[in-house]
């Protein structure tokens, strides 16, 4: 299977940036936000049943708050420690220059969601990476006419 010229181009790039005057950098690079929920906290939480103030109360603040089925909500915490590493090279070739980076880093923040219902009762959970947890988190709030037809018929 062929790559392609971008691996040669590359190869190229670096070959004539070590034999001219050039810049190579390397970084490596920790990132840590938030706290990851611990086995623990998750373990005290019930699958069904846990009421918002419970599961407030165990986890603390979330990160994003989402309206579920016209009453409900899901709040998503979410949390990373990662590190990466990157590399780049610029060289100088007459009155232009021609750089390359490369950098091992990916979106890799994890977390979990939790779905309540319209009584705030905690109806299931989920772990996964922050940003599927967003995705499937993503909907289109209610309408007025979607609040106001659940209002009449649960009166």
């Amino acid at each position: 299977m062929s790559r392609g010229p971008a691996p040669l181009a590359g190869a190229l790039l670096v070959a004539l940036g070590l034999s001219t005057p050039s810049c190579l950098s390397v970084t490596w690079q920790r990132t840590t936000s938030q706290h990851a929920l611990t086995e623990q906290a998750l373990a005290n939480l019930p699958p069904h049943g846990a009421s918002l103030a419970e599961c407030l109360a165990q986890l603390g603040a979330p990160v994003l708050v989402r309206e579920h089925r016209v009453h409900g909500l899901v709040l998503v915490y979410a949390w990373e420690n990662d590190r990466s590493l990157g590399l780049s090279l610029s060289v100088p070739l007459g009155d232009r220059s021609a750089s390359l980076a490369f950098t091992d880093a990916r979106l890799r923040a994890h977390g979990i969601a939790l779905w309540f219902d319209d009584d705030w009762t905690l109806t299931r959970w989920q772990r996964g990476r922050f940003a599927d947890l967003v995705a499937t988190t993503n909907v289109r709030p209610a309408t007025v006419e979607e609040i106001e037809e659940e209002a009449r018929v649960n009166g």
